[in-house]
């Protein structure tokens, strides 16, 4: 069986409706979905900023590493 995929809200796609709408209470229907959206997309970047370094998502930097013994064998009284 293959995974189904399920399609994000995207808030770009229900705020039209918010301003077509003229029923107050689909109109606050409308409203609570699109702020469900957009706090859901925030709290994703959150934790996304917040993550512990080696749990970030996206781009990432790949830094030099140095061996032990390069710096064990360097002389620090030079």
């Amino acid at each position: 069986m293959c995974p189904v995929k399920t399609e994000k809200p995207d808030w770009k796609k229900i705020a039209p409706r918010a301003v077509q709408e003229r029923d107050p209470d689909k109109l606050l229907a409308i409203i609570e979905e699109l702020n469900a959206v957009l706090e859901a997309g925030a709290n994703e970047r959150r934790a996304r900023l917040y993550a512990p370094p080696g749990h970030r998502t996206g781009k990432r930097f790949l830094l030099p590493t140095y061996e032990l013994s390069a710096l064990e064998t360097a002389s620090i009284d030079a």
